[in-house]
């Protein structure tokens, strides 16, 4: 049978079509599917190899214009999920791989997760001389955390910040930890738990030594001076020591159970930074915290009374929180020997009489120092700073 394919599709549409012609078309057409299935599996038809006629033509240029534009559409298509997967792993995947290594930043947020407060805590316990004034930690994906560490020489202004301290937390692990920014009482001055006569002697030869320095020194200039004390004092017995004209009293060093454990203490107006108390929800889980921990976050409601002996209850909750987040602190920065220094304390202080207070570090006055050294003998003093004023001043 040879007419035009395209007649007698349009005769098969209005149904006038005969049956010899039907079946003329349906074969026609069985030969075209399988021209494109072909087509689809090689990219492209030979056309000079088929059999068609020239009536054909326009219907075979139908067919090329529809594979190509399928072709083209499984290549955009293709190309489209691949740049939703590769999407979706940069966003997803880094955030994936952090659930499988120690994550410092909880559902409380950077500023309240018990790494940080852990970090504020021991900061206290540790540091007399500086308090952590902000805490910023970055997540870079894959269990990678960049952390900065913001701290405010005490007696400075508040506004005089000390460069950005960085860490950096690689899947677990603190990598370049510097323990000396956080671990400072070391540079206080000692006194042996029990002192020998000798060791008295030298403590008065440079009690002796220290007065004669500082008459030489304008008496208005500032001193930053950490003190010990012979015998240990009790906190009301210290806190005299603030009543002095331009004195003040920044940090407590707690007695230690003995000459082998490092002094730990308490800031005067310790708790929390400001920073930490952003809003009414933070408020509410230090308040929380505060249930478990005693005055451990104190300063949180203004106009807040408490006991005589907080301060006392506030050290024990300081251990206390030390001691139950130590992943948190102690491990990730090689201190595991504080649990050990933590446990000393503790026993030591089953007893409330026994919260005697070591050392001290102040801000005060060439003449305030003068005075306090001697009219306590039992102070002994060690400078660690000194400001030159004026002697007219």
């Amino acid at each position: 049978m040879k007419t035009n394919l395209l007649d007698l599709l349009a005769k098969y549409r209005k149904n006038q079509a005969t049956p010899e012609e039907i079946a003329y078309i349906k074969e026609r057409l069985a030969e075209f599917q399988e021209l494109q299935d072909l087509a689809l599996e090689e990219e492209k038809i030979d056309w000079e190899e088929l059999d068609l006629s020239l009536e054909d033509e326009q219907l075979k240029q139908k067919i090329n214009r529809q594979i190509k534009k399928n072709y083209f559409k499984t290549i955009l298509t293709t190309i489209g999920l691949l740049l939703v997967l590769l999407g979706v792993s940069a966003i997803v995947l880094p955030k994936l791989v952090d659930k499988f290594y120690y994550d410092p930043i909880t559902e409380q947020g950077e500023k309240l997760s018990p790494f940080t407060l852990s970090l504020v805590v021991a900061n206290e316990l540790q540091q007399p001389y500086r308090s952590l004034n902000e805490i910023k930690i970055d997540a870079l994906g894959f269990g990678n955390y960049d952390i900065y560490i913001n701290f405010t020489e005490e007696g400075q202004s508040n506004t005089n910040y000390e460069p950005l301290s960085k860490m950096q937390l690689r899947k677990g692990r603190m990598l370049q930890v510097d323990t000396s920014i956080f671990r400072k009482t070391a540079s206080l001055l000692r006194l042996p738990k029990q002192s020998s006569a000798t060791a008295k002697e030298m403590f008065a030869l440079q009690k002796e030594h220290m007065l004669q320095q500082l008459a030489t020194l304008p008496p208005y200039s500032q001193i930053y001076a950490s003190l010990a004390f012979e015998p240990n004092m009790d906190l009301a017995q210290v806190k005299k020591l603030d009543e002095e004209k331009n004195t003040h009293i920044y940090w407590y060093g707690v007695q230690p159970p003995n000459d082998q454990t490092s002094i730990m203490g308490f800031a005067a107006y310790g708790g929390v930074p400001y920073t930490l108390m952003f809003n009414n929800e933070a408020k509410n889980y230090l308040n929380q915290l505060n249930q478990t921990y005693p005055y451990l976050f104190i300063g949180i409601k203004n106009g807040e009374e408490y006991p005589e002996n907080y301060q006392f209850l506030r050290f024990q909750s300081m251990l206390a929180f030390m001691l139950d987040h130590e992943a948190d602190y102690q491990q990730l920065f090689h201190q595991e020997y504080l649990t050990k220094e933590i446990k000393a304390y503790q026993r030591l202080l089953k007893d409330e009489a026994n919260f005697k207070i070591s050392s001290i570090y102040m801000v005060t006055t060439v003449d305030s120092l003068k005075k306090i050294l001697t009219e306590h003998p039992e102070c002994f003093a060690k400078i660690q700073q000194i400001e030159l004023y004026n002697q007219n001043f």
